[in-house]
């Protein structure tokens, strides 16, 4: 897609954002509360995507994207029950039975490990949406690297899978990851929308990066994990301070941990000025 029809493919996906819940119904315009960015055990959360979407539905959230790494919530997946990383401990598993119900959970052993199947977006959607209340909003978290450096885009509103494209540089990646978002938007005929996440984990993105891609519209601001780097260092800027050096970039909030636990900073120092910040958990994206 050239850059000249960059500012049109982005006023569509606000428009997206802005649909009422049922198309062709008049509703008074009005915020909807969501998280874009979650992981369950689809990708390296540590518990089944059922207990992220009651938490976020039973505190007022209105959508949810289960953004995992580089897959979607579709065909059969399996987790091993146990305490390492990327099974389901033990513990949890009874949590969550006396939450749901033992058939609500399905159980196989082989070769003597214990594993739970991961349910499928269709089957959360059937189980937790409520019309003018919840709703998922299906994406992925696109995983890329550049040599030890990570760059990862939410992209949402699509149920095929988009890969990680490499590049030759940080700015280089970012700008195939936006290009294939928008080619999968051009051939389904659907908005979709992609942000790039939090540009200080691991020092990976700088201000000058989003700066100079035209496509990169949206970032993402405040992400509630505490190595992701908010507000920068004695160095480096944090992500406020990005925003206003990236404009027009748009900015996004999230909140990946559920429930929401208590967030630190690296400088112990917020900036003057109004605060901009969104409450833990809750997401927005403004034009500055």
């Amino acid at each position: 897609m050239r850059d000249t029809a960059r500012p049109m493919f982005v006023l569509v996906l606000v428009s997206f954002l802005a649909l009422p819940w049922v198309a062709g119904t008049p509703v008074e315009r009005r915020w909807y509360k969501g998280n874009t960015h979650t992981h369950t055990l689809w990708s390296d959360g540590d518990a089944l995507p059922e207990v992220a979407a009651e938490w976020y539905k039973s505190h007022g959230y209105h959508f949810l994207v289960l953004s995992d790494h580089n897959v979607v919530q579709q065909g059969e997946a399996w987790r091993k029950i146990g305490t390492a990383r990327g099974e389901l401990a033990p513990d949890r598993l009874e949590r969550f039975v006396e939450r749901f119900g033992p058939g609500a959970v399905t159980l196989r052993e082989q070769g003597g490990v214990r594993e739970v199947r991961l349910r499928t977006l269709a089957e959360l959607r059937a189980a937790f949406e409520e019309k003018g209340k919840f709703i998922f909003i299906a994406g992925e978290e696109i995983t890329d690297t550049f040599g030890k450096l990570p760059i990862h885009h939410n992209s949402m509103n699509h149920t095929e899978l988009i890969r990680p494209t490499g590049g030759t540089s940080v700015q280089d990646i970012l700008e195939r990851t936006v290009r294939a978002v928008e080619e999968v938007a051009r051939k389904t005929g659907k908005p979709v929308l992609v942000h790039l996440n939090h540009p200080n984990f691991g020092w990976a993105v700088t201000a000058e990066d989003i700066a100079r891609v035209k496509g990169e519209r949206f970032f993402e601001v405040y992400k509630g994990h505490r190595g992701v780097r908010n507000y920068g260092d004695a160095e480096r800027p944090g992500t406020e301070a990005i925003w206003d050096y990236a404009w027009p970039s748009w900015g996004a909030t999230s909140s990946t941990p559920w429930p929401p636990t208590t967030r630190t900073t690296t400088t112990g120092r917020r900036r003057p000025g109004p605060p901009r910040r969104a409450a833990a958990g809750s997401g927005c994206a403004r034009r500055r």
